[in-house]
Parts: structure tokens; C-alpha cells; sequence
């Protein structure tokens, strides 16, 4: 029945268009006459408020697979519909998608998401992304020439399913779930759809800006792109040329061309939001993007923005800004965090429980090899971001007022999550704070040779100004909870060319009262590249800290989480790093929950 009213959908409007434009043909070869009454326009459609077609008879929710053809190239878009778990005759149910992330595929039986959805008597729609799962066509990264066009025509299919709800200006009450790259397109279909029909979505760890997630400040992130290309090749997925091109030169060249900064700017919600198109692309294998869709603007959109503190492939900068350009929309934005994410701890000391604590001692002359500490919860304090999600489809969907407010405890402010069962709500995402100089006294190494200051213990590092203490919390502790800023400068030294290519990787450091070793806070490191002055933010962190613990800026010429992208230049051995650093200490007035309320 649903691929009848498919044909009905799409084939209708086809003939339509076809009339429309023969009998503009016809008419455009004389204007009217003067005195001759023109035929009035026809009066516009009355918006429709109610399902298409209604829901025939009560009956069980079923669930059904269908391939839909990409409008781009033809290519074969897998989709699975789920019912509710109850269908009533003449019933209306609102439409969430999901959709999976990068590499995998979509859920074809109930599992926590569709079930969770089913239940609350809301279809659900999973479909695999092209080039991944049983789709075919190549992977383009969410581009909304291809990508965007496969969700739209999705959205097209969907309009005749039988009850789907509608608002009262006759949008379909739709919304969308899934997180990383099944975030990412949440994005790209509310900007690229002209109908601007998705404007419910809860989008967890996805990025705003993919230059700045895989390649930070020019420097490209090489530990998580060797898992990514690992999703562009059989079995896992199929990637475009331009994709696999783009990822290949990271990879092993640390760098993107202009032409690939500009592809992934117009597969990213900042496109949308700054409302500016990128320059122009030209590839010497594979297709350019043709700009199909401008560059916004964005209607107001309720959001739920889900994020990790210690995700290091998309990190909370990218849940800021998503947050604060959705918010200026107008709609209802709430932004949610928690201790898990994408983490890189393959290489890690804390994958054995208590082996950190044990070793301590040792961290004054030896720094063991740390990609990142293991995944914590989904909660900011004790809510569950499941909770929240659910409770925002059926206040936006649903229409239960209040529900949102029951199941999210920070209210309209932001939960920050600060450590596993901790968090604190405010108002605004802290950016910059207390400034603190950095000594520049000492040269810091660059290059293979700053391998020695990865690895030795933290008395020596010290005294190479590797790390360098800024502050020491008073009596009652402090919590640090933002986006740290800096304005610093690197420069060659005396007697060395200017002309270098150095790299730095900076960090926080928290040491607690009477231990040796710093931990880098939340996994965080900012990519400082090239001489010259460095002004912005730094890698958003969050934490709790006691009395007596220390506060310091972490200094690396390379580490696991960049494997193969410290600086290539060898004829700049080291280099001067000065300037100040802010970071986000917060008062008391800057709270409005503490961990109690949460």
C-alpha cells in the first residue's frame, strides 16, 4: 500500500510541474490587452491539518523495509518504517527519524531508540546513509547535494503514511535522533530541505563545523581519521572520491587543500548558520559540489543538543556553538552533557581500573603513554539524556506540556556535566575568564624530539616549563567549567629562520592535592600551528576541583591522539611559546544549580 502512495506522492506532482510549465510556454508570447480582464489567480489551497490518509482500521504497529531511489544519481536509499506498537482507526502519529552513525547501519528490528519511539505512539524511520549499510551510491559526507536530496526525497515518501500527525500550518509533526554522524544529519536535512519540515531534532556529538573537527587549527587529527577512512572502504562503507581523497591527504600529508576545506564547509551546520557560501572546489578525481542549496537562512528550530565533555573527535566547542547559532533562531534550544562520547582510549593506562592511582609515584619521573581515559555515563548529574530526548519529542510532538521541565532538572539552563554523578547548571557557557602568563623562558621542543617531553616524569617537565603551573585552588576547591581562551605567540629562536613549520599541542592540566601526575582535563588538547600570533579559544573542559589541586598548562610537541602529525620540520628543533591564557573559573553567581538539584 505504502509504495502505491509513493507513486501517488511523486508522480502527480511530476505531471503537475509538466502542465505548469507547457502552459507557461503557451502563455508567455503576449501580454494582456489593456481593458481585457485577466483571469484571476486561484485561491490558495487550504493548508491541510490533518493525516493525508487516515489509519483505516485498528491494528497492530508492523514494520516494513523499503528502498527508495536517490533523485541525485539513482542511487538505492534502504529505509525501515516501524509503526506504533498501536495503531487506532482515524489516530494521528507524529514521525521521528534515526538514523546511524558513521560506518554502520540502519536498526531493522525494535531496539532501545525505535522501541522507545513505538511506544510513545510515534512512527519511527531508520534509513542507511548513502554509500553505508545496504545503500548504495558513495559516502559524501553529508553533503546536501547528495545526502540532503536522499532525506528530502525520504520526507516525500513519508507524507501519505497513514495518521502522520501535522501541526496546524500543515507541516508534518516530525522529528530526529542519533548521534555523531547520525547527528551530523540532522543538520543537513533541516537546511537543506526547502520545506523546512524537520525543526524537532537531538542531535548528540555531532559537529558543527567539520574543518575545525578533523582538521583544528590546520593541523589534521590523525588518531580518529585512520578510523574513519576505515569506514570509507568495503565492508564497512563506500566512500566518494572527493571523500576518500580529502581524508587520504590528512592523513598522510596533514594538510587539506582549499578545495577540500571548502567541500566539508557546505556539508556543515555552519554553512547554514553564518550564511556564507565557501570558495570554489576543483578535484582531479571525482565531483565537485554544485551549491545546490543556499546557504540558509535556518527557521526557528527546537533543539535538544546532546554533547560529551570528553569526546575528542567532536568536541563541546562544537555543541556551543551549535547551541548558541539554533538558539538565536528563536526556538527552543537546551543544551546537554554528559561523560562519554567519542573517546579515544585505545592507548590507556586507565583501561585497568585503579593502575592510575597505583602507579603514581612514578609520574615524577616517568609520563606512561595515555591516548585518553575510558568512557564514563550519558548523565549530567543523575538524568539520563535518554530521559530528556523522550521527554522533548512528547512536549514538541506530543503535545505533553511540562514534560521537558519534569525530565530535565537544569530546566532551561545548561547542565554541565563536570565528572560522573556531578554537574552544575547555568546560564551561558563560560568563555575565557582568569588570565594567567605563560613563561617563555625556556624553549619547548618540536618536531620527533619532543617526544622526550611526552614521556618523562613530571618533576623534569616542570623545569622545562612543559607544564606550567597557574594556580593552586584555595580553601573549598573551585570548579573550571567553559571554553578556555589564549593569545599567544610562537617564534623561531635566536638565529633560526622564521620560515619553519612548527606544532604544538596545548592542554589543561589537573593535578590533585598530593599526587605527582597532571591529568590532561577531559582529554582536551588544542593544535597550535605555525610562527606568529594564535588568538581564540581552546578545547571546552569541565571538572570539580578540591582543595590544594593544581591547575597548569600541559605543553606537547606530539601525542596519541595525533600519531603522525607533529610538525615534519627538522629544521626547527624548538621554538618559544609566550602570551597568556584565560580560563573559565567560575564563582558562585555564574551557578544557578549545583550538583544537589541535579
Amino acid at each position: 500500500m505504502l509504495q502505491g502512495l509513493f507513486l501517488r506522492r511523486v508522480l502527480r506532482p511530476l505531471a503537475a510541474a509538466s502542465l505548469v510549465f507547457l502552459l507557461a510556454a503557451c502563455g508567455s508570447s503576449a501580454a494582456p490587452q489593456l481593458g481585457v480582464p485577466t483571469t484571476p489567480a486561484e485561491p490558495t489551497p487550504p493548508v491541510i491539518s490533518k493525516p493525508q490518509v487516515p489509519v483505516a482500521e485498528d491494528h497492530a504497529g508492523t514494520i516494513a523495509n523499503y528502498t527508495l531511489i536517490s533523485p541525485v544519481d539513482g542511487a538505492e536509499i534502504p529505509i525501515t518504517v516501524f509503526e506504533p506498537i498501536e495503531m487506532k482507526k482515524g489516530g494521528q502519529y507524529p514521525l521521528v527519524l534515526f538514523s546511524h552513525g558513521w560506518g554502520g547501519t540502519r536498526s531493522t528490528a525494535r531496539d532501545f531508540f525505535t522501541n522507545n519511539i513505538n511506544e510513545r505512539g510515534m512512527y519511527c524511520i531508520t534509513f542507511d546513509q548513502r554509500g553505508f549499510g545496504a545503500s548504495t551510491g558513495m559516502v559524501r559526507t553529508m553533503d546536501p547535494d547528495y545526502e540532503g536530496q536522499d532525506m528530502i526525497a525520504i520526507l516525500d515518501w513519508a507524507e501519505t503514511l497513514p495518521g502522520l500527525a501535522r501541526f496546524p500550518d500543515g507541516r508534518m509533526k516530525l522529528g530526529s535522533v542519533g548521534g555523531s554522524y547520525g547527528g551530523m544529519y540532522q543538520f543537513a536535512l533541516a537546511g537543506s530541505d526547502p520545506e523546512h519540515r524537520l525543526r524537532v531534532i537531538a542531535p548528540d556529538v555531532a559537529p558543527f563545523d567539520i574543518n575545525e573537527a578533523l582538521y583544528p587549527g590546520k593541523v589534521w587529527k590523525g588518531g580518529w581519521g585512520a578510523q574513519l577512512i576505515a569506514g570509507l572502504v568495503p565492508p564497512l562503507g563506500k566512500g566518494d572520491p572527493v571523500t576518500v581523497q580529502a581524508f587520504s591527504n590528512g592523513q598522510n600529508n596533514n594538510t587539506l587543500s582549499e578545495s577540500e576545506q571548502n567541500y566539508f564547509a557546505y556539508h556543515s551546520l555552519r554553512y547554514f548558520c553564518d550564511g556564507k557560501q565557501p570558495g570554489p572546489q576543483s578535484f582531479a578525481i571525482g565531483t565537485a559540489d554544485t551549491f545546490k542549496v543556499p546557504p540558509g537562512p535556518l527557521p526557528p528550530i527546537d533543539a535538544l543538543v546532546i554533547q560529551g565533555f570528553r569526546d575528542s573527535l567532536f568536541n563541546i566547542n562544537h555543541a556551543v556553538d551549535s547551541y548558541d547559532c539554533l538558539k538565536k533562531l528563536g526556538g527552543q534550544v537546551m543544551l546537554f552533557t554528559h561523560q562519554s562520547g567519542h573517546i579515544f582510549s585505545q592507548a590507556s593506562i586507565t583501561n585497568v581500573p585503579g593502575l592510575e592511582d597505583g602507579i603514581d609515584p612514578a609520574f615524577a619521573v616517568v609520563t606512561p603513554p595515555n591516548s585518553g581515559d575510558v568512557a564514563g555515563n550519558h548523565q549530567c548529574g543523575t538524568v539520563n539524556s535518554g530521559d530528556v530526548t523522550w521527554a522533548y519529542f512528547e512536549e514538541k510532538l506530543l503535545g505533553k506540556t511540562g514534560a521537558i521541565a519534569k525530565a530535565s532538572k537544569a530546566g532551561s539552563d545548561i547542565c554541565i556535566s563536570l565528572r560522573q554523578g556531578d554537574a552544575i547548571a547555568v546560564k551561558a557557557m563560560k568563555i575565557g575568564g582568569t588570565s594567567f602568563e605563560i613563561d617563555g623562558s625556556t624553549p619547548q621542543f618540536n618536531g620527533a624530539v619532543s617526544t622526550v617531553t611526552g614521556t618523562i616524569g613530571e618533576a623534569v617537565r616542570e623545569q622545562l616549563l612543559a607544564t606550567q603551573i597557574f594556580t593552586t585552588m584555595p580553601a573549598g576547591g573551585g570548579i573550571i567549567a567553559g571554553i578556555p581562551t589564549m593569545d599567544i605567540t610562537l617564534s623561531p629562536m635566536a638565529g633560526a629562520p622564521a620560515s619553519g613549520d612548527p606544532i604544538l599541542f596545548l592542554g589543561i592540566g589537573w593535578r590533585k592535592a598530593g599526587q605527582q601526575r597532571f591529568d590532561l582535563l577531559d582529554d582536551q588538547l588544542t593544535p597550535v600551528r605555525g610562527f606568529g600570533q594564535h588568538k581564540g579559544r581552546m578545547v571546552g573542559i569541565a571538572e570539580r576541583l578540591g582543595e590544594g589541586d593544581e591547575l597548569a598548562l600541559l605543553v606537547y610537541g606530539s601525542h596519541l591522539q595525533y600519531p603522525q602529525n607533529n610538525s615534519r620540520d627538522l629544521m626547527t628543533p624548538a621554538l618559544n611559546i609566550g602570551g597568556t591564557v584565560a580560563l573559565p573559573l567560575l564563582d558562585a553567581t555564574e551557578i544557578t544549580k549545583e550538583k544537589e538539584s541535579l
